[in-house]
């Protein structure tokens, strides 16, 4: 027997079905990803970040005030034990030697 070969009736409404379905799919997954998305990020990333940034804060700012730290004490320090060397005006130690003037 021979097969039956569609009719163009068929293959538009095939065709028609098709884009529609297409739209309704796009249609859905923009909605759901864009609900799902803000909903699962908003909360993934404020876990994340507050987790983040207080570690990273914590480790970062204790790390750099025990260097400060040390380096404000250690001139501090070291202006009390040596302090008639470093009460030389700054002016005199950057400026060139000056001639005199009855020259």
């Amino acid at each position: 027997m021979f097969e039956q070969l569609p009719t163009p009736f068929s293959i538009f409404l095939g065709f028609f079905f098709l884009i529609l379905f297409l739209f309704y799919l796009s249609i859905y997954l923009s909605i759901y990803l864009s609900i799902y998305l803000s909903i699962y990020l908003s909360i993934y990333l404020s876990i994340y970040l507050s987790i983040y940034l207080s570690i990273y804060l914590s480790i970062y700012l204790s790390i750099y005030l025990s260097i400060y730290l040390s380096v404000c004490l250690s001139m501090k320090l070291s202006n009390k034990t040596h302090s008639n060397e470093l009460n030389v005006p700054f002016h005199t130690i950057t400026s060139p030697p000056q001639r005199s003037k009855n020259n």
